[in-house]
């Protein structure tokens, strides 16, 4: 059997970031480093960028006096207190758009992918109570994998639907980036952190053949080549 992604959700914060860090990370740096980056940074075609961090109370940004980064950098505990009452919210927000376009009541199999925060109880058990799904529900959390997070928890519910044709996987991944901001004055550190924000995404997998199949998740293995009669190589 083949697995199949029948529908996609997605979600992003709503407060953008972009400008705000570009103007921060600008302030790091001096002379050649500074242009550099300001001028990296043109170049990146991004748009703008969305984090969960709220403005500070006097409607500055997050980087202001009151702002999650106004002061100095924030503790470990604070960026994952952020995480557990934000990462639910915005992956609930990615479920209701796809619950849009795929239904979700019947959903067996739960897989959430994460690397920029923990919370116990996990994440999934607390997304699962959140939908009100089944207790009997199979959960799997792929952790701490940083950018391929996200293909993993696929090829989970992709070996999940190829084993059981009535398996209906509810596959979500969540990054809350914008929590992991250092206070750095290397260009090559604040450069990285320019490519990354927050977000979240749900799709349903399942056998039914219907969407877009998932066929395999690395290319053609390469071909072995034989020695021909005179011992050259093919």
């Amino acid at each position: 059997m083949t697995a199949h992604i029948h529908a996609i959700g997605t979600a992003v914060p709503p407060n953008a970031i972009h400008q705000t860090f570009v103007d921060w990370a600008a302030g790091r740096l001096e002379g050649r480093d500074r242009a550099l980056f300001r001028r990296m940074a043109s170049r990146s075609a991004i748009e703008e960028r969305y984090t969960v961090l709220p403005p500070s109370p006097l409607g500055g940004s997050q980087v202001d006096p009151g702002g999650f980064y106004g002061a100095a950098m924030p503790s470990t505990a604070e960026r994952m207190g952020c995480y557990a009452r934000e990462a639910p919210e915005l992956v609930l927000r990615a479920i209701d758009d796809l619950s849009s376009r795929a239904p979700i009541g019947d959903v067996t199999h739960l897989v959430v992918a994460s690397c920029t925060g923990f919370v116990a109880p996990g994440i999934d058990q607390i997304i699962a109570r959140r939908l009100g799904l089944s207790g009997s529900i199979e959960r799997t959390l792929v952790g701490f994998m940083g950018c391929y997070a996200a293909v993993a928890a696929l090829r989970v519910a992709h070996h999940i639907a190829r084993s059981d044709e009535k398996a209906r996987i509810l596959v979500v991944t969540v990054e809350l980036c914008s929590l992991h901001m250092q206070d750095s004055g290397d260009v090559g550190s604040l450069m990285a952190q320019l490519q990354f924000a927050d977000g979240a995404a749900a799709a349903i997998v399942s056998a039914e053949p219907a969407g877009i199949a998932i066929d395999r998740f690395f290319g053609d293995p390469p071909r072995k080549r034989r020695a021909d009669p005179v011992g050259h190589r093919q």
